[in-house]
């Protein structure tokens, strides 16, 4: 009877644990991995052994950039399901720079989805190609690679010195294609829907790597789609969950980038075509206020109608905080990197401001930009 009951509990803790792991890995496909290792915590108290549970508490780690942690739980998790997370330990190997060994886990995996989103490995206009290296990119280029290096490190001294790193051992991974079709066709072998014809460039921040449209010079848009895409993948290494709004906008930002004579890069230029464009969207279209528009999370800042208006009040908004609140803003980068949640360090942070007052600062910002 004794073993029996033990039998039974054993096999409940079991099917616990699978639901756990089950719904954790549900919330990591929604895109919230705070969720998705906030459920596996809760069931690896009781049980702190059960591989699947680990396997995705480790991705979900690593899509947040914890790569140190994230690393414990997959090697872990290997131990009993081996090959199963060959395709999360490739992309971490990835991630940190080490391809060699990230080549040698993807050998030992069937999994298409991951072999699709490590690029490195992926056959395409590129794979002959060898890249340029610095201890935080990896550049794939035919043509332009180092000057595209140059300027990503020029970049991230700018995105460092308006907000301040932590420690990080990501390693981006960047892909540069001449030609627009090459761009196009790269984009549709990692599964990525580029939004129009017009697009420059996306990146993955989940899996560290971008892709930019070069052209036969890395100039005007496609220079700034590679510090516009460059900043994204530089904050989701520093703060995963940095409000749509805010890292949309810093990018923008980042993203009126010009080459000077000099060789230097300055940024925050207001003249470029897209910014020309949003000008004017705001002028016709009425942008919501402060207090409403730092509520919006992904799905309300992409929704139809006010997706245009959105992005451009977000650029906007991103040079009324640069220029009037830069300690605001500072204050809530600083609780994003200790991993409070976009609604704990709004509320930190906006919430505090007086509503009048800030919205009237923000009218006025908007009147003369």
């Amino acid at each position: 009877m004794a073993l029996l009951v033990l039998f039974a509990f054993a096999t409940a803790a079991l099917a616990e644990d699978g639901v756990a792991a089950a719904r954790a890995r549900a919330a990591l496909e929604r895109g919230t991995p705070r969720e998705a290792i906030a459920i596996a915590d809760s069931a690896l108290a009781s049980n702190g052994g059960d591989p699947e549970l680990l396997a995705v508490r480790g991705e979900a780690r690593l899509r947040m950039g914890r790569t140190a942690e994230a690393r414990a739980d997959l090697e872990s998790a290997a131990r009993k399901l081996g090959r199963k997370v060959a395709g999360a330990r490739a992309r971490l190997e990835a991630i940190e720079g080490n391809d060699d060994d990230a080549r040698k886990l993807l050998a030992d995996t069937k999994d298409n989805g991951d072999r699709a989103v490590v690029l490195l490995l992926v056959d395409g206009p590129l794979e002959d190609v060898q890249p340029v290296r610095s201890e935080r990119y990896v550049v794939f280029g035919e043509q332009g690679a180092q000057v595209a290096l140059d300027d990503l490190e020029r970049s991230r001294r700018a995105y460092e010195e308006l907000l301040p790193p932590r420690p990080s051992k990501l390693v981006a991974h960047v892909y540069l294609f001449p030609s627009k079709a090459d761009f196009t066709e790269f984009a549709g072998m990692v599964h990525e829907e580029v939004e129009s014809d017009d697009a420059e460039g996306f990146s993955r921040d989940g899996e560290a790597f971008m892709a930019v449209h070069s052209g036969a010079k890395l100039q005007g848009e496609s220079l700034g789609a590679l510090v516009h895409e460059a900043f994204h993948l530089y904050v989701h290494a520093q703060a995963h969950g940095l409000p749509v709004w805010l890292d949309e906008g810093l990018a923008e930002y980042f993203g009126g980038v010009r080459l000077e004579k000099a060789g230097d890069l300055t940024f925050g230029h207001t003249s470029e075509p897209r910014h020309v464009e949003f000008r004017k969207i705001l002028r016709f279209m009425k942008p919501l206020s402060v207090a409403a528009f730092v509520r919006l999370d992904e799905k309300a800042f992409h929704a139809e109608p006010r997706l245009g208006v959105n992005y451009a009040q977000a650029w906007a908004f991103a040079h009324f905080l640069l220029a009037k609140r830069p300690a605001l803003l500072r204050e809530h980068w600083k609780l994003m990197q200790e991993g409070r949640t976009p609604d704990e360090a709004r509320v930190a942070t906006f919430d505090r401001e007086d509503a009048a007052v800030l919205q009237k600062e923000w009218e006025e910002f908007l009147a003369g930009l």
